[in-house]
């Protein structure tokens, strides 16, 4: 749909396109996760959570996911209050507290990967297998580069 605020015909904006397409992605996944009572955010960091046997402390859970400390802070708040996550101390600084999933929590994972991954393989099924090959590696080389451009900033 063309409207007055549309760049020009042919233009091809990157930063644009991608920013939509997360847009995009995160909006779908709000509503088809919001039945479940989570938000993609608290997806992403359950799918982190998840994969760690010995739980994560939260500082860690920061810089990994890439997001400030009291985003982090308020999903996890939120995951704990339903019971998603729990809060244990470590041993030798009661200050630190390691982030667990609950037995709940990876169930709701299992539930929400199945549907992650029907969105996926549907997003996907538009393309041939030499272009999701193809996709791939252009979306890797373009994280890689702007890993390095973010490495010559810090």
């Amino acid at each position: 749909m063309k409207n007055a605020c549309s760049p020009p015909e042919g233009e091809f904006r990157l930063i644009r396109r991608f920013r939509e397409i997360g847009h995009k992605l995160k909006r779908l996944g709000d509503l088809n996760l919001e039945e479940k009572g989570i938000t993609f955010s608290r997806l992403r960091v359950l799918g982190y959570l998840v994969h760690c046997e010995d739980g994560v402390l939260q500082r860690d859970l920061e810089g990994l996911l890439g997001v400030r400390r009291s985003s982090v802070t308020s999903i996890l708040q939120s995951m704990e209050k339903e019971g998603i996550v729990r809060r244990e101390s470590v041993c030798g600084d009661a200050r630190k507290k390691r982030i667990c999933v609950t037995a709940k929590g990876r169930e709701l994972d299992r539930e929400l990967r199945a549907y992650m991954d029907g969105l996926e393989e549907e997003l996907a099924g538009i393309y041939t297998p030499e272009e999701k090959k193809i996709l791939a590696e252009l979306t890797e080389r373009m994280v890689e580069k702007l890993r390095s451009m973010e490495g010559d900033k810090a």
